[in-house]
Formats: C-alpha cells, sequence, structure tokens
C-alpha cells in the first residue's frame, strides 16, 4: 500500500511541474528514496545498486547514488 502511495506521490509531482521531468534540472533523489517506491529497504537497495541490480537505473556520482525521477516513473511497478 505505502509503495502505490508514494509512486503516486511522485507522479503527482511529475506533473505539477512537466517541465521539468526528464530534464537536466530533475537531479533525482537518493537510492533510499527511491527505494521506498518499490519496497525495498536501504541495505537491499545499496547492494542492489553495487551489484546494478536495481529495479531502475541508478547514477553513481562520487559516493553518491542518485535515481532520476523520470527513471523512476518509466519503470513499471
Amino acid at each position: 500500500m505505502c509503495t502505490i502511495v508514494l509512486r503516486e506521490v511522485v507522479r503527482d509531482r511529475a506533473q505539477a511541474a512537466p517541465g521539468r521531468l526528464g530534464s537536466a534540472a530533475d537531479t533525482g533523489q537518493g537510492c533510499p528514496w527511491a527505494a521506498r517506491a518499490f519496497g525495498l529497504g536501504r541495505t537491499l537497495a545499496y547492494e542492489l545498486a553495487r551489484r546494478r541490480g536495481f529495479p531502475c537505473e541508478v547514477h553513481r556520482i562520487g559516493c553518491l547514488y542518485r535515481v532520476n525521477t523520470s527513471d523512476l516513473l518509466r519503470t513499471p511497478a
């Protein structure tokens, strides 16, 4: 239930600012935030990101893992 609600919130925010979705201004969110959208825990999310097995594309920037909001929305539930 919580997973569905979080994905709906992300989708609603993306629709409120359509010009930002998929643009350079879409800086994305951290791995734990995106993991909640898939019903995953923090530790598993980082493990999947390291192994390149996260449900959507994860970008590594220095020591940070980021997920673009547009990638999150395009991933099937």
